[in-house]
This record gives C-alpha cells, sequence and structure tokens, in this order.
C-alpha cells in the first residue's frame, strides 16, 4: 500500500515531515574576486513556524537579507 511504500497520500505530511533539510548556494556561478549572493532554501518545512536567520562570525546579518513566504508542496510540506 502507500503508506508502506513511504507515498504520501495527500492527507498527511510525510512522516519525516519536520525534519528541515536546508542547502546554500551561490546565485551566480563563482567568479573569484567578483560579490554573489547567498541562497538559503530549507525544505521539508512543518509545520510553517521555523526562525531562519544569517549570522557572520556568530553575529546577525540582516543587511541586504530577504525572506521568502512559506511556500506549500506537493507532500504537504512546506519550503522558504
Amino acid at each position: 500500500n502507500r503508506e508502506n511504500a513511504g507515498i504520501p497520500d495527500g492527507s498527511h505530511p510525510s512522516p519525516l515531515a519536520g525534519v528541515p533539510v536546508v542547502s546554500v548556494f551561490p546565485a551566480l556561478p563563482p567568479v573569484p574576486g567578483e560579490p554573489n549572493t547567498l541562497v538559503c532554501l530549507v525544505e521539508n518545512i512543518f509545520p510553517p513556524a521555523l526562525d531562519i536567520a544569517w549570522t557572520l562570525a556568530g553575529a546577525p546579518v540582516t543587511q541586504g537579507v530577504t525572506h521568502s513566504p512559506y511556500a506549500p508542496t506537493g507532500d504537504l510540506t512546506f519550503v522558504r
């Protein structure tokens, strides 16, 4: 059955929902000596209530930081 195969039936989040998966990558291909923007993608969020912040040497970074809204996914988790 779908549950035993690990396939969500659309009525409940995955059993691993809520264990965030974080990816950090450059917005553009890196060029030595050139500025770039880092992107942080957090997937598998459930429920959609997670504080996400950038730090540099332990200090919060807020200048130039934007946050997208939570977006639902097909497996009933969220991405941000």
